[in-house]
C-alpha cells in the first residue's frame, strides 16, 4: 500500500481545485478536431430532445438541438441529427449519415476545426456517444 506525504497530496489537491475552478472554460485546454462521429446507442423511449454544444475553433459557439419521437428507432434518430445538423452546420461542415447508427461530421478543406460535446437529453432512453478522430 503506497502511503502518500502532505506536500504530494497537497499538490493534487491544488490542481484538481484548480482544474475545477477553471473547467473548460479555459480556451487552450479544449480539443478541437477535424471529423466527430456521433453514434446513436439507444433509441428515446419518450418524446424530447438531444441538445448538442458546437464550437468552431475561433468561432461563435452554438447550441443544436434535435427533436425526437417516442420509439423511434436508433437510425431514424441518427437521420434526424443529420437533417438538422446539415441545416445548422452544413455550409461549413461535411455532415453523413451512415452505418445505420452514425452521423460523420468533417471539417471541409480551408474550414475551422471544431468541437462537440455536452450533449443534453429531455428525451428519456435515447443515448448518443461522440468519438473524435
Amino acid at each position: 500500500m503506497k502511503v502518500l506525504s502532505f506536500g504530494k497530496v497537497f499538490t493534487l489537491t491544488a490542481v484538481c481545485s484548480l482544474l475545477a475552478m477553471f473547467g473548460q472554460s479555459n480556451r487552450a485546454d479544449r480539443l478541437y478536431t477535424n471529423q466527430a462521429d456521433i453514434k446513436v446507442v439507444n433509441a428515446p423511449t419518450s418524446d424530447g430532445t438531444i441538445v448538442f454544444d458546437f464550437e468552431p475553433d475561433g468561432g461563435i459557439p452554438q447550441r443544436i438541438t434535435v427533436q425526437v419521437q417516442k420509439h423511434w428507432p436508433e437510425g431514424s434518430v441518427a437521420r434526424e441529427i443529420e437533417r438538422v445538423f446539415n441545416e445548422e452546420v452544413g455550409a461549413n461542415y461535411k455532415v453523413t449519415w451512415n452505418n445505420k447508427r452514425k452521423v460523420t461530421i468533417t471539417k471541409r478543406s480551408r474550414k475551422r476545426k471544431f468541437l462537440l460535446g455536452n450533449v443534453e437529453y429531455s428525451a428519456k432512453g435515447v443515448t448518443v456517444k461522440i468519438d473524435y478522430d
